[in-house]
């Protein structure tokens, strides 16, 4: 899957919040979308980026990859599972 082609449904921006807030408002963001919709996350955060693709462990989400920005921050992508999912 060429990640550059994705056409993201939403963009959460945590670039330069402090930990855990990344994390909190991607979990946020994942439970306001639909299924199968893609949430696109840009962080800054070292500890955002190791816990960020553990996101779809949660909640049956699939961890779809990420993509280095030339900007310097990391854009992760994330396809929103089922409710109650695993």
């Amino acid at each position: 899957m060429d990640l550059n082609m994705i056409k993201s449904d939403k963009v959460m921006d945590t670039r330069g919040l402090a930990p855990p807030m990344p994390v909190v408002k991607s979990r946020k963001a994942l439970k306001t979308m639909k299924t199968g919709k893609i949430l696109e996350i840009w962080c800054t955060d070292p500890e955002g980026q190791q816990e960020i693709p553990d996101l779809h462990n949660e909640n049956g989400s699939a961890y779809l990859g990420c993509l280095l920005d030339p900007d310097g921050y990391i854009r992760f992508f994330i396809r929103k599972g089922p409710e109650g999912g695993s």
